[in-house]
């Protein structure tokens, strides 16, 4: 109950040649001890990766509530509070702290009633099992979205090829901010592509990292939690994808790349990569379409850009578009010298009268 639970291919080994062996995946925090439980029944291959943690055991209640304190729906994200014999009185000789967690409860029709506050996301499971997602404060806001790093971790998990993740956000102004996504695969590697892929059937984009990074291994702290500070550090200006990379090639790429660079912050961009899946957003290609309006005699709008997010596209798009101003501009021109040729004719017929 300290951990949350993972299946992963040691256990699913253990229980499905290990006959008489039931595994319980239990929720309870050291405020409050074991609150929750759930009995894993069947195969351990058919196990979901992170199980949920249950219904409360008897004795106890386990609520989750928004920010008013008020019960959300199921699937709707809240906070956990606990209730019940299990809870701790408070912190000794820390009686500010003890106030903040231990607090008086709303939903109890007895005095004296309290909650605790564990600081925990979950959601409640259509069949009223709960789901838990992770700490509060790895909520973090980018772009104006409030976003679970622990939601985007669930949803990556459920791939086939991966084993376990992390999901950091960079550090910076809301608007700077990226999502990182450090993956620790199976037997066979999953690709970049494979898990966008992946998440973007499952989650919206703002919710889909910028960066996938596979590791070895998820860190862990001395007491055996993530250990977050210990992961790899990533320049957040070399992020561009290695697999499909390709160059610019000509000068319409080469200014387009140019442009990216600068609005993106990055070192090199490949023609094939996504300008969205980069980082970009739709503030920044405003600032992309800005800066391309002064490189270009056809006047890219911001719908052109949303429609040709790739280099390649968009280069052969304001090619295209340049030829076919001239091929107007020379369909004018060719009408025009017809025309002053024939008034010159004309003139010339008048006089010999």
């Amino acid at each position: 109950a300290g951990e949350q639970l993972k299946i992963t291919p040691p256990i699913v080994n253990f229980f499905d040649h290990v006959g008489q062996c039931q595994l319980i995946n239990q929720y309870g925090p050291a405020e409050a001890h074991v609150v929750t439980e759930m009995k894993l029944a069947g195969t351990a291959s058919d196990w979901p990766k992170l199980p949920p943690i249950g219904r409360p055991i008897p004795n106890n209640q386990v609520y989750i509530l928004d920010s008013h304190l008020q019960l959300v729906p199921p699937g709707v994200l809240g906070e956990i509070y606990i209730e019940g014999v299990a809870l701790a009185r408070g912190y000794k000789n820390r009686p500010v702290q003890s106030a903040e967690r231990f607090i008086p409860n709303p939903l109890s029709t007895e005095p004296g009633g309290r909650l605790y506050r564990t600081g925990d996301r979950a959601r409640y499971q259509a069949n009223g099992n709960i789901e838990f997602i992770g700490r509060v404060d790895r909520q973090v806001k980018i772009r104006g979205y409030r976003i679970e790093p622990g939601e985007i971790e669930v949803a990556l998990n459920t791939h086939s090829l991966v084993q376990e993740s992390v999901v950091l956000a960079t550090e910076g102004d809301s608007s700077e901010r990226l999502l990182i996504a450090y993956v620790v695969s199976r037997t066979a590697l999953a690709t970049e592509t494979e898990l966008r892929t992946h998440l973007q059937g499952l989650l919206p984009d703002y919710m889909v990292p910028s960066v996938f990074v596979l590791i070895d291994r998820i860190p862990l702290s001395p007491n055996g939690k993530v250990d977050h500070k210990a992961l790899p550090p990533i320049d957040p200006a070399i992020r561009t994808p290695v697999e499909n990379f390709v160059a610019p090639r000509t000068e319409e790429e080469q200014i387009i790349a140019a442009v990216w660079q600068e609005v993106l912050k990055l070192k090199q961009v490949g023609i094939h990569h996504n300008f969205f899946n980069l980082g970009g957003n739709s503030l920044l290609i405003v600032q992309v379409e800005r800066k391309l309006r002064t490189q270009f005699e056809h006047q890219l709008t911001v719908t052109d850009l949303f429609q040709y997010p790739t280099i390649y596209h968009l280069a052969n798009y304001i090619v295209q578009c340049q030829k076919e101003k001239v091929g107007i501009d020379s369909s004018i021109k060719d009408r025009i010298r017809k025309q002053k040729t024939a008034l010159s004719r004309k003139a010339k017929s008048g006089r010999k009268k």
